[in-house]
């Protein structure tokens, strides 16, 4: 069996094309920019000027990249404001478009993430190629229902812009042969939507376990208790609530660090919430996994997620974590961790400050969720990646 890979984003692709390369199936690796050396691609293009990625351990001969569609999109998109997520949706049909000539006759299985592949998807699928969904979020069907409502309520941006993302989505659902469900959040919601659970196969995420890592007890401060927030700062990312909690908390002990690019129609609700936040806009990975080691708890109360890669890399790193069931988490209530509903600062105050004044309870659930993260690092992902092919086609 040979896989071609497509995936248009950063999230854990590289972690699937290090898997599918460690079992000897992956055929080709589409991308958007990629340098095999990282000093290479810090001289090219800083990580101020422009995302790229590199990868050591990725083999050169099998990585296309689609840096003539990506440079000229990651320059428009900071003047696109309101209308980020039309061009994102532009952005994806042409990806989608230019990846056709390196899918078809590369591979047996064509794996993609969502989003990426209506065009090169049905072109494989003429070729003969099986096709695999990557379900990166959950059903958009959900998102509308929720998200749209909460955006509604806070007198933000109607999220309609978006729709020709939503029927790009479900296009791909409906054409794949297997759908990979990062999480059984998004199993359920899918079949709540008329999708067969017997096309999907829950695949948890794999997470570098060795760059995600604990900080011995020791030296943590005890004078105060740092949360951490990683991801877009906005209102889907559950924010609003979060500040809302620190804000009725009102505890000099409690440090809350964001994470992240602000989106724009948020900026006016972060300003008035000055004081009560720190926040880093952008981070290398190996700082990511500094700013984990020094936190003491992790929080994602997010409103719809497929299921969230930080979650996995603040459990790695032994932070017990406060998340909604729509984060997608591998949390457990009461043993790595504490869900909390949707939409509710007084439920995640409550269990902040739990964590802050039990500092051995903290530390426990934190343990526990290293644990629990060791059992999903990036080799037994592949494992599990290949076992839900074998599971499903019937192949080895």
């Amino acid at each position: 069996m040979r896989v071609v890979l497509s995936a248009g984003k950063r999230g854990h692709y590289y972690l699937t094309a290090r898997a599918f390369q460690g079992h000897g199936v992956l055929g080709r690796f589409i991308t958007h920019t990629f340098f095999k050396q990282r000093g290479l691609r810090r001289r090219l293009f800083p990580d101020r000027v422009v995302q790229t990625r590199s990868d050591s351990d990725l083999s050169d001969g099998c990585v296309t990249s689609l840096w003539p569609i990506e440079l000229p999109w990651q320059a428009i998109r900071p003047l696109l404001g309101r209308f980020d997520r039309l061009g994102m949706h532009v952005y994806n049909t042409l990806y989608d478009l230019a990846s056709v000539p390196f899918v078809v006759g590369k591979g047996d299985v064509f794996h993609f993430a969502n989003t990426y592949g209506v065009y090169s998807g049905a072109a494989a699928k003429r070729a003969g190629m099986k096709v695999v969904v990557d379900q990166q979020s959950v059903h958009p069907g959900y998102a509308i229902e929720v998200v749209e409502a909460e955006y509604r309520r806070l007198g933000m941006w109607d999220l309609g812009t978006d729709r020709p993302t939503v029927r790009r989505v479900v296009r791909e659902l409906e054409l794949a042969d297997l759908i990979l469900a990062p999480s059984r959040f998004v199993f359920e919601e899918n079949v709540q939507r008329g999708i067969p659970a017997g096309k999907q196969r829950v695949v948890p995420l794999g997470v570098d376990t060795s760059l995600f890592r604990p900080a011995p007890r020791s030296r943590r401060r005890s004078d105060r208790f740092r949360v951490l927030f990683v991801g877009r700062v906005n209102a889907w990312k559950g924010v609003h609530d979060l500040l809302a909690a620190v804000a009725a908390l009102d505890d000099p002990r409690l440090e809350l660090m964001l994470v992240g690019a602000v989106a724009p129609d948020f900026r006016s609700h972060l300003a008035r919430h000055a004081g009560r936040f720190t926040h880093v806009p952008t981070v290398a990975p190996g700082q990511l996994a500094k700013l984990y080691r020094e936190a003491d708890a992790f929080a994602l109360p997010s409103l719809a997620e497929g299921s969230a890669l930080v979650t996995y890399e603040a459990m790695a790193s032994g932070l017990p974590s406060v998340v909604t069931r729509s984060a997608g988490s591998l949390v457990e209530h009461g043993k790595d961790g504490f869900l909390v509903p949707l939409r509710s600062p007084d439920a995640l105050a409550r269990a902040l400050a739990e964590l802050m004044d039990a500092p051995d309870l903290a530390h426990a659930l934190g343990a526990a969720a290293r644990e629990r993260a060791c059992a999903c690092d990036v080799k037994q992902y592949g494992e599990r990646l290949l076992a839900a092919y074998r599971d499903f086609f019937g192949e080895s």
